[in-house]
């Protein structure tokens, strides 16, 4: 895979920045002020340095149901084939949900949706889910709007969710800058085991800065 993120003028996307992840054939771009799918769009600067072909089927993936307007904050995979896609639906009652894909462009949504993460964190609290994958699991960090707070799970099993660290935040506000909110997290982890996070913080509003932290899944100090 690669992901670009970054910002991105056109004519078909707002004037603020977009998400666009690419495996050879398969593009998915979302802007973050409407939080849902672009159904069509130019992205003047990819095509520049990739190439980019508009999949003719767009949108791949659109709410319905508990997922009420809303497709956002997506995690893919690409496991032995099979396409795994982990994202957050609806808003401002956010909730996390699940779906499979054999070639990207067409998905299932999980049968479990949406996926519960109580008792640790309440039905309808859960947003910017950030997954990684290291070794044979696949691990999420998502943020509790009803203390801005970072949670760690393992979804391997991506509907029977298991909490790490104890159950305690693996990520809260801490400095001043942070003006007690947290957003999206970004995260890769290097070949000693070592999870780099890149962290986005600030009064909102457009006021928004990025931190850095890093830690060990062992330690999981952050």
């Amino acid at each position: 895979y690669e992901m670009v993120m970054g910002k991105i003028n056109n004519d078909s996307v707002a004037d603020g920045y977009g998400i666009a992840l690419r495996n050879g054939k398969t593009l998915w771009v979302q802007d973050d002020r409407m939080f849902e799918p672009i159904i069509s769009y130019n992205l003047k600067e990819a095509l520049e340095y990739g190439g980019w072909t508009n999949e003719p089927t767009n949108p791949v993936q659109s709410p319905t149901g508990w997922e009420g307007t809303t497709i956002a904050e997506q995690s893919d995979f690409n496991v032995n084939g099979t396409y795994r896609r982990w994202y957050r639906g609806d808003y401002p009652d956010c909730k996390i949900g699940y779906a499979t894909s054999t070639d990207g462009i067409t998905w299932t949504p999980d049968a479990g949706n949406p996926i519960s993460f109580a008792p640790t964190i309440a039905d309808g609290s859960t947003q910017f889910p950030y997954v990684v994958q290291y070794g044979d699991n696949f691990y999420m960090f998502v943020l509790n709007t009803a203390n801005m707070k970072y949670y760690l799970f393992n979804v391997t099993t991506p509907t029977n969710p298991i909490v790490m660290n104890d159950g305690n935040p693996v990520l809260e506000v801490s400095q001043g800058w942070e003006a007690n909110n947290l957003y999206n997290v970004g995260v890769c982890i290097d070949g000693d085991g070592v999870w780099h996070m890149l962290y986005e913080a600030g009064a909102g509003n457009q006021d928004f800065n990025l931190g850095y932290t890093h830690s060990t899944l062992a330690a999981m100090n952050w």
